[in-house]
């Protein structure tokens, strides 16, 4: 097995239909936009089909639309959608369907309504950065092989990551620092006093649009050191991963979004990292952006097990002004 070929956690999972963790089949969509609704309403009605066939209890569905497609939605697909993003001139659209033994921890008009507007206002990169930097804080872009400890420690009883799997991430990390280009991870940490005491990642999935590709850009794994919560250690950690991602990817066509956990309220991480949740109604639709009971996050709040999360994306005029040129220069000089 190659460095390449190393599996880790895998937060997008991979292009096709695959049974993952939690009890979840996902389809990600990986032939052009779909641009007739009959093919959308028999896809999705196919894979509802294998879930129930399966026994699975939550069945996801993600892939591009036309626009022609999202005007005349399958009424069967358009009721399920979870998360819709304009792109260009399509539609990327997340619709799912959950067993009665998920139910959202809290009602997801609540959900909505308290995701909707938030009283701290995003800052620039940079920003963020400076201010810990200043404080003895440094921001690293991978870590050493005597620092997968440290990360095991942050991530394997939140998430669920095992050291063999930190260990490929490394390898596979430097692997693709090594080249360059193509890049399909990136990796942030905060360190102070030699200590990692905040990490995030970021994994791509490449998905075909009408005039090419969009790389998905997941940023995921956000995580504090206990006793160093609220003191912006993984909102700055955030930023340093999103000024590596768009540094690279600047020019192309992507979209850096993240699924937030609601319990744990990290949107509210997110937003000061420029991140915002999609608008919600279009024309006479509306839409959650909220992914009801999609994994297991052990965050150390009560009711234990499974996770609604807030869709959240970096658009276009927020990498302006948050992350320019200048500014993503700044960070990672």
């Amino acid at each position: 097995m190659t460095k390449e070929q190393e599996q880790i956690f895998s937060s997008t999972g991979e292009a096709g239909l695959k049974r993952r963790g939690f009890d979840r089949l996902y389809w990600n969509w990986k032939g052009a936009p779909i641009d007739n609704p009959d093919i959308l309403s028999r896809a999705y009605g196919r894979l509802r089909n294998l879930g129930s066939l399966a026994g699975i209890s939550r069945v996801v569905f993600r892939s591009l639309v036309t626009n022609d497609v999202f005007q005349k939605m399958p009424a069967e697909v358009a009721s399920e959608i979870e998360v819709i993003v304009p792109f260009g001139n399509d539609w990327i659209i997340l619709a799912a369907h959950n067993g009665v033994s998920r139910k959202p921890i809290v009602p997801v008009a609540q959900m909505v309504k308290e995701t909707s507007s938030y009283v701290n206002k995003p800052r620039r990169a940079f920003e963020r950065v400076r201010l810990l930097e200043d404080l003895g804080v440094s921001f690293n872009s991978t870590f050493t092989a005597e620092q997968e400890a440290q990360l095991l420690n942050l991530w394997s009883r939140t998430f669920g990551w095992s050291g063999e799997e930190i260990t490929a991430l490394r390898r596979r990390l430097n692997g693709d620092i090594e080249r360059g280009i193509g890049r399909s991870l990136w990796f942030s940490s905060a360190t102070k006093d030699g200590v990692i005491v905040a990490a995030a990642m970021a994994e791509k999935l490449r998905l075909r649009t009408s005039s090419g590709y969009v790389d998905l850009i997941e940023n995921t794994e956000w995580k504090t050191l206990e006793g160093y919560e609220n003191q912006g250690f993984i909102t700055a950690t955030i930023a340093h991963l999103n000024s590596q991602v768009i540094r690279d990817l600047r020019g192309k066509e992507f979209l850096i979004f993240a699924e937030c956990n609601f319990m744990s309220r990290s949107d509210r991480a997110a937003n000061g990292a420029g991140f915002v949740v999609p608008e919600r109604r279009y024309d006479q639709n509306s839409f959650p952006q909220i992914l009801c009971q999609n994994v297991e996050v052990n965050d150390g709040i009560d009711p234990k097990g499974l996770r609604d999360f807030t869709f959240m994306h970096l658009p276009p005029e927020n990498i302006e002004k948050y992350y320019s040129r200048p500014d993503t220069k700044e960070v990672l000089r």
